[in-house]
């Protein structure tokens, strides 16, 4: 084993001297070891961790690219230039606000190593949560407590802004936002009790005020 210089030796809590006996081998072993683990270790875990920091690039880049934000936001540039139509207002909405959504919730499964089956219901879980989102904002912004959310209300009726509110209608609006948020905790039903904030996230959501 290659010994080390007597400045490195000190650094690193090990004697001046450069004599590498029994005892400085299972200290620089366990060094090593440290090193080895705080940077992803070596062989097939390092490549298990590559293909996971990997699979979170590219799910942030799908989140804010033409499939998600910037796509999103073009729908609803030409949303109000268009007839009125509740699919593709989902669709932005999934593209915006939900994709964004998308990648919180899966960016920690796919670090943590999930299966592909806690993933799927994971991204089912994400879309419907994303969708009950802005289905909530457009109620707030017809019925919200401007004192509570900081801002008036109306403002998407006077702009002529395409909402679900203003396609269903506000009472149906809330059936659906209902709906959605059934519909994302169902998808982690088959979940234990380690999933109890995801739920808890998705009441929040159909429940605020603000």
């Amino acid at each position: 084993m290659a010994r080390w210089p007597p400045f490195a030796r000190r650094r690193a809590g090990l004697p001046d001297h450069d004599r590498a006996d029994g005892g400085d081998r299972a200290r620089d072993t366990q060094l090593a070891r440290r090193a080895r683990d705080a940077t992803g270790g070596g062989g097939a875990r390092a490549a298990r961790v590559a293909e996971r920091r990997l699979a979170v690039i590219q799910e942030i880049a799908l989140a804010v690219g033409a499939a998600g934000m910037v796509g999103g936001q073009a729908l609803d540039i030409r949303t109000d230039q268009q007839a009125p139509d509740i699919g593709a207002l989902t669709d932005m909405h999934r593209r915006k606000t939900g994709a964004l959504i998308m990648a919180a919730v899966k960016t920690g499964a796919l670090i943590a190593g999930a299966s592909d089956r806690k993933l799927s219901a994971l991204a089912g879980y994400a879309n419907h949560i994303g969708i009950a989102f802005q289905i909530a904002d457009d109620i707030l912004n017809v019925e919200g407590d401007e004192s509570l959310m900081g801002k008036s209300t109306g403002s998407d009726a006077a702009l002529g802004k395409v909402t679900c509110a203003s396609l269903l209608g506000l009472e149906a609006a809330k059936t659906r936002l209902a709906e959605e948020v059934g519909a994302a905790t169902a998808c982690i039903a088959s979940f234990d009790a380690r999933a109890l904030p995801l739920r808890a996230i998705a009441r929040f959501i159909m429940e605020r005020k603000s």
